[in-house]
């Protein structure tokens, strides 16, 4: 990306909203079958012919301060004892948006079930099985 192109998209990221997405992944531990790492196990995501993940777009912020605080607090239990991962999103206006920003990555802590509400979402680093994947909420 040029100077010049990576200034447009900036410019055109800031008109985007913030969206808070909870996601459930479905992951597999394989081994490597070639290369350096051969016989090494690592976490996937497994299709098995089903959906690599069960996911539901929450809601949408203008600031970004209301949507952490909305993950945070689980506001209206978006974690439902089922989504282990919550990511926040900036995406630009536009029919077919050219690109997204995440914002931040949350994961699940605490019991899920009988208590969920013991738990909470907690900042972390992007999960390496969600690497080459984006627009979670859309």
């Amino acid at each position: 990306m040029t100077p010049k192109q990576k200034l447009a998209f900036e410019k055109y990221l800031k008109t985007g909203i913030y969206f808070v997405t909870c996601i459930e992944p479905c992951l597999k531990r394989v081994k490597h079958k070639t290369g350096p790492n051969k016989g090494k196990l690592y976490t996937t995501l497994w299709y098995g012919g089903k959906r690599p993940t069960n996911s539901r777009c929450w809601g949408w912020y203008k600031k970004l301060k209301e949507a952490i605080i909305a993950v945070k607090e689980n506001h209206n239990d978006i974690h439902e004892d089922e989504f282990s991962y919550a990511v926040i999103e900036k995406i630009p206006m536009g029919t077919v948006s050219i690109g997204t920003k995440e914002i931040q990555w949350f994961v699940w802590e605490g019991p899920r079930c009988p208590s969920p509400r013991e738990g909470k979402y907690v900042e972390c680093d992007k999960p390496k099985w969600s690497e080459g994947i984006c627009d979670w909420s859309i």
